[in-house]
């Protein structure tokens, strides 16, 4: 998310509501409160190529949190969240293993646990990437707090597990068109290519096939020099959907 747009769409937001020409919500759902802190308070909502986009402020955290919805099933996409008066730290207190033990205190069943230290505009954060039993995540951390300055979690690996175990279980020649179907995406090369182009060389640190809004994506990152990209790449036509460039920290 965007600080400065989201930050924009808050005050205003907030003026109308002064102006009573919107009503909050005061509780949460059940459903909600498992998403979002308690106290939050729903101040948006639109719908975005069919997904359920609701937008949350929770004022004591100083946190904006986006839920997106299925637009047929109403079940968790994607659930963002974004500080907005904090970027991280010129200092840095709290080593790898600190963030750790606040990863594993807060989702026991955390694995795969990538921590990296990273430099954005000068101000240095934790950045750590993990998947537990409902989501993949990612978390930025605060270096000298360990406090959550932005956080990603994607629903969406269970259902492809669950879709992808059906798909074994039906007949040859549904397995044959599904087939067909994933030979119509672009490879994992082809991906790296375009990485590695719009990068001006260097290498593929990484790069991985998801699931994004609906649409299969590569994400991945690219070192090249004193810089680092991160990349999500459309699987089905090869346009850059994301590009994030930042210069290498002390990691």
């Amino acid at each position: 998310m965007k600080k400065m747009s989201i930050a924009l769409l808050l005050l205003a937001l907030m003026a109308l509501a002064s102006l009573g020409a919107m009503a909050e919500k005061a509780d949460l759902t059940p459903e909600e409160r498992l998403l979002v802190p308690q106290g939050s308070i729903l101040i948006h909502q639109e719908r975005d190529d069919g997904v359920l986009e609701m937008t949350y402020w929770h004022g004591e955290g100083k946190t904006v949190y986006e839920v997106k919805l299925h637009p047929d099933t109403q079940d968790v996409l994607k659930v963002e969240s974004d500080h907005l008066y904090d970027n991280g730290s010129l200092n840095v207190v709290l080593t790898e293993a600190d963030v750790l033990s606040l990863i594993e205190k807060e989702y026991s069943d955390a694995r795969n646990v990538q921590i990296t230290l990273r430099t954005d505009d000068g101000l240095k954060v934790y950045r750590a990437q993990f998947a537990t039993a409902l989501f993949t995540a990612r978390v930025d951390f605060h270096p000298e707090t360990g406090m959550v300055l932005e956080s990603e979690m994607d629903y969406t690996r269970p259902w492809r597990e669950a879709e992808q175990k059906q798909q074994e279980a039906k007949p040859a020649a549904a397995a044959k068109d599904s087939s067909s179907a994933d030979s119509a995406l672009i490879s994992q090369d082809q991906a790296s290519s375009i990485a590695l182009e719009k990068a001006g060389g260097g290498t593929v640190r990484f790069i991985r096939l998801e699931w994004d809004d609906g649409r299969q994506v590569y994400e991945g990152e690219v070192i090249n020099g004193q810089y680092e990209y991160e990349f999500e790449i459309d699987a089905e036509n090869g346009r850059v959907r994301e590009w994030d460039k930042d210069r290498k920290g002390d990691d």
